[in-house]
């Protein structure tokens, strides 16, 4: 039960009501399938990144590396992204490469290129804090090329912006420009979509409200004609 609230929490980002069901469920040994505690350690260790709370990150998802690793459930992935992405955070570079790196493998093995996308973005990240710009760079230029294939707009503006950066740095403004420019349509594009859905929404509560009204005008016709 305790699982399943976290899970249900955790999906409406509810994330201090899904910690304290998922810590529980893990505590009580409710669930014993190691699919499923594997899935509640990987949630768990998401959570504390989210709170920042990196060393708590760090001990849950190396705990799920010695215990679940084999246990093929799709998530292995976005583990070793989170436990690499935990280690940045407090400095230990060389084991937050080692596990971003490893993220990065597996998702080519996937030919999954939204998230190669993102992986190429925070090993780029992770080399550029410690000014490695020069093994930054390529990982920078191969995610954008991941962005462009995935279609995905947030990824495919983030990594306009950063090569805009990169390139400002270097002072050629001329391709930070013209990637400034690519930014601000993805930006705009993104805007105008979310207009649409939000337009929509709208349309669909006031048909509703619409139809609402018309059932109660029917409903009104009837009992006067049955009186």
């Amino acid at each position: 039960m305790h699982g399943l609230k976290g899970r249900i929490f955790n999906k409406k980002q509810l994330y201090d009501q899904a910690l304290e069901h998922i810590n529980k469920a893990i505590a009580l040994g409710i669930e014993t399938n190691q699919n499923s505690l594997s899935e509640l350690y990987s949630i768990l260790g998401q959570l504390y990144i989210y709170k920042k709370e990196y060393k708590k990150a760090i001990n849950i998802l190396e705990k799920w590396k010695s215990l679940y690793l084999y246990t093929v459930t799709g998530n292995e992935s976005d583990n070793f992204m989170n436990l690499g992405i935990a280690y940045s955070f407090i400095k230990k570079y060389k084991k937050a490469e080692k596990n971003i790196l490893q993220s990065y493998y597996l998702h080519k093995e996937n030919k999954d290129t939204l998230k190669l996308a993102y992986s190429c973005t925070e090993i780029a990240n992770l080399y550029y804090i410690q000014y490695k710009d020069s093994l930054a760079l390529p990982y920078f230029k191969e995610a954008l090329e991941y962005a462009k294939k995935s279609h995905d707009l947030v990824i495919l503006q983030n990594t306009y912006l950063n090569m805009a950066v990169i390139e400002e740095n270097k002072k050629n403004y001329a391709m930070a420009l013209s990637y400034r420019k690519d930014y601000e349509k993805i930006k705009d594009s993104i805007w105008d979509r979310d207009k649409i859905w939000r337009l929509s929404q709208k349309d669909k509560k006031i048909a509703t409200i619409s139809n609402d009204q018309k059932l109660k005008e029917e409903q009104k016709k009837r009992v006067n004609t049955y009186i």
